[in-house]
């Protein structure tokens, strides 16, 4: 196998890390839409429904008053369903089930009858809920979601009601702002760069999952190496025999997940992603060589989450997530570096407790 690249990145100061001091969070928050949101009282299957009609990843919550009192993501609630105590049998992939383990399966599995109250503080992000102005620099936002937070909430002034600017939202922003100023020589600079000089690029094959295991197993991997419990990538490479990528399981793989079908998480993982989506989509990849700028567009056009980067035979040797892209334009870069650190030793944590009991959430849930 070939040697992986390791970089590691000492603290600097960021040349760009005020190009974002003068823009206000109105220039996005202007043209979003209605803010889908979820009462409190409503149950996991509604959750995942919405979040699968509507194609989004969060939903703010409301509770009876119709105040906001939390977002809740897609990864609290994989969380609580991959974690669930009725899957342990069957967490190793090596054990298949049989019918009878399906029936005591879907007798067992409350989950989806909970309320989307109870997913609430299940991951480190929805422990603290956000709350933004419309006039906060841009600088301001992009440090929060350096440190791994993925959207936040904006209140705009002038009666249009409140949004939720995601991590998306901000990098298409970053893309558009880079183009026009592409005479700026920083930004120049920083667009024209490979990513193998970008801190992005690392050991990542063990933190992948082969072709043969199941999707429970990649989901539950995903919650358990130390580098994605500490950084939430929110998605884990699917590699074959030869260690090349070949697929992708990301935490939004589970919107729309029910009762009837969770049991699918027993399959492997590539028959998993076909029965749920209807094929397998062939994973979108870039190499050392390519340019900032040139990944940025790809994941826009894309309209992925990350990036996955391969060596000339399709092994993946690391991934440029868009936290790694809003990161550039911050003095927090890079956000993770300690989760690079923790993914060299490729040590695996105990299983996760499924999810803390209501009580203990209810202490650890703060707003800002």
């Amino acid at each position: 196998r070939s040697t992986h690249l390791v970089i590691m990145l000492t603290a600097t100061e960021n040349p760009l890390q005020d190009f974002f001091d003068e823009c206000p969070l109105t220039e996005i928050a202007k043209d979003k839409s209605v803010l889908w949101s979820i009462s409190s009282e409503a149950t996991v299957r509604d959750a995942l429904e919405e979040l699968k009609n509507r194609r989004i990843l969060s939903l703010p919550m409301m509770d009876d008053r119709e105040k906001f009192i939390a977002i809740v993501s897609i990864s609290d609630i994989v969380r609580a369903i991959v974690m669930d105590k009725s899957f342990d049998k069957f967490a190793s992939g090596r054990v298949r089930p049989r019918e009878k383990d399906i029936r005591v399966l879907l007798k067992q599995c409350t989950v989806f009858r909970r309320t989307i109250s109870t997913m609430v503080g299940n991951t480190e992000e929805s422990k603290t809920f956000r709350v933004f102005d419309e006039k906060t620099p841009f600088s301001a936002l992009f440090r929060h979601f350096s440190e791994g937070f993925h959207r936040a909430l904006v209140m705009r002034r002038e009666g249009e009601g409140p949004c939720l600017i995601s991590q998306s939202d901000c990098v298409r922003f970053i893309y558009k702002r880079m183009m026009q100023e592409s005479g700026n020589a920083k930004v120049a600079s920083l667009a024209g760069k490979p990513l193998s000089e970008l801190s992005v690029l690392y050991n990542v094959h063990a933190l992948s999952i082969k072709d043969t295991e199941t999707a429970l197993a990649g989901f539950r991997k995903m919650l358990r190496w130390r580098a994605f419990s500490k950084w939430n990538l929110g998605a884990i490479p699917v590699v074959d025999k030869k260690g090349r990528v070949v697929a992708n399981l990301s935490e939004s793989d589970l919107r729309g997940t029910d009762r009837a079908s969770f049991v699918d998480l027993l399959k492997p993982v590539v028959e998993y992603l076909r029965t749920t989506h209807g094929s397998v989509r062939t994973p979108v990849a870039a190499t050392g060589a390519t340019t900032f700028s040139e990944a940025i567009r790809t994941i826009l056009e894309e309209k992925i989450h990350r990036l996955w980067i391969v060596n000339k035979d399709g092994d993946p040797i690391g991934v440029l997530s868009l936290s790694d892209i809003i990161s550039k334009f911050t003095n927090f870069d890079w956000a993770h570096s300690r989760a690079y650190e923790l993914a060299l030793d490729f040590e695996q944590l105990p299983e996760p407790e499924p999810y803390p009991v209501e009580e203990q959430r209810k202490k650890r849930c703060t707003i800002m």
